[in-house]
């Protein structure tokens, strides 16, 4: 009988434990640079906003910092990879399979953050800012903001073609190679133009010529280069009746002569306006320093005022203003007051908007017809710049001794309370 030697188990070099710790390092390294990379692109574009009481991103406001923390850790994270690589048997620095593998990574990553950000801005989970770096940069230094825009675009687009893992069965011959290259050539060059085309009209960067980038304005609004200012609506509860009120249902009773008493307390009576930010490449914002009621007309008011309570509808309160008038003649104007921070503005951001709703009250009777008038001046500048809305507004004010106030009855008609 022959009698065998006992097998001694043989360890391949891929199973030993450093092959192991290597390979899970460097799945670390992988995953950590793509957190990193994701986290610089999604604030870049406005995805999410760094917390400025960091430590980390105090110190990276200073660009030769943040340069200088960029360089060391690519240098750094490098150095690692190269000799993980190595003891993996397979460092290979500066070639160019880890080129391309670089720009996969790169672009993998860069897919992954702007794709998963634009899917949670559809569904309402997070929002664009418009102060986003990559915003910023199109508006004051548009060749290197559009640059950089086309750089990350392309490498979206030509992703596909980067080749990948080796297939020896499947490769295309050179004539059928050079048909894919032309229709990937005339659809990148096409999707580029058409890309950069809708962003310009978007953006609108301030050395857009208008017949590309038209700006437009409300048409019953008033603006200058830098604010518009729109009437948007009227909030009041009762409204003048002229005439016979018996002659109105509640369907055909008058609402364009607004009636505020004056000697009780009362459903308020406000003119909303819209704000809008128009500069093509403001970089402050703008600080409405004034709101103001300018008397044009003044009327005694009559006797009896027979007025329609129709209760109020809305209740508008955003910016809210609040203006007195008093001794009122033609000419004068009467400043409103800021009423959450007396003395304290509005601010508009770049590109912003909002809404000054102004209530008006008055310590006279009478028929007053008036106009809004927004003063507002550049954040780094002291000039100040009026806005006069062209609506002519008329409101009547009257008091116990002629106020005769009217609601409807069952039948629809108006019907005296008084």
């Amino acid at each position: 009988m022959s009698a065998s030697l006992p097998s001694t188990p043989i360890t391949s070099v891929g199973d030993s434990p450093t092959h192991r710790l290597a390979k899970r390092l460097l799945d670390w390294i992988s995953d950590g640079a793509s957190y990193l990379l994701g986290a610089g692109i999604s604030i870049v574009f406005g995805f999410v906003s760094p917390v400025s009481s960091s430590p980390l991103t105090s110190a990276l406001i200073n660009p030769w910092l943040a340069g200088i923390f960029a360089i060391t850790s690519i240098l750094v994270l490098s150095v690692i990879t190269y000799f993980l690589n190595r003891e993996l048997g397979s460092a290979t620095m500066f070639t160019k399979k880890s080129f391309v593998f670089v720009l996969k990574f790169v672009t993998r990553t860069l897919i992954a953050t702007i794709g998963g950000a634009v899917i949670g801005v559809a569904l309402g989970l997070g929002s664009i800012s418009s102060s986003a770096p990559i915003f910023v940069l199109l508006r004051t230094h548009p060749p290197l903001g559009i640059s950089l825009t086309a750089i990350l675009l392309l490498l979206i687009i030509l992703s596909p073609l980067l080749p990948g893992g080796r297939n020896s069965n499947g490769a295309l011959s050179r004539q059928e190679m050079s048909r894919v290259m032309s229709a990937t050539a005339i659809s990148i060059v096409s999707t580029l133009v058409l890309i950069t085309l809708g962003s310009i009209i978007l953006i609108q960067p301030s050395w857009c010529p208008t017949t590309v980038c038209p700006i437009y304005f409300a048409p019953h609004g008033v603006h200058d280069d830098n604010l518009e200012a729109v009437f948007s609506a009227i909030q009041s509860s009762a409204f003048a009746i002229s005439g016979d009120p018996a002659r109105y249902t509640i369907n055909t009773a008058p609402q364009s002569m607004p009636a505020v008493r004056i000697d009780q307390p009362f459903t308020p009576y406000r003119v909303v306006l819209k704000v809008d930010d128009r500069q093509r490449d403001g970089t402050f914002p703008i600080i409405i320093d004034q709101v103001a009621v300018v008397i044009d007309r003044v009327e005694p008011d009559p006797n009896p005022l027979n007025v329609w309570i129709r209760g109020s509808q809305l209740d508008y309160h955003v910016e809210p203003y609040r203006v007195s008038i008093y001794r009122a003649v033609p000419g004068t104007a009467f400043s409103a007051v800021y009423v959450p921070i007396p003395g304290s503005h509005v601010q508009l951001q770049p590109g912003g908007a909002d809404e000054l709703d102004v209530q008006i009250l008055s310590s006279q009777t009478g028929v007053f017809q008036y106009q809004i008038q927004v003063t507002y001046r550049i954040a780094n500048e002291s000039v100040t710049h009026s806005l006069t809305l062209p609506n002519k507004f008329q409101a009547t004010f009257g008091n116990a001794s002629n106020w005769h106030p009217f609601t409807a009855n069952d039948e629809g008609g108006l019907i005296a309370t008084w």
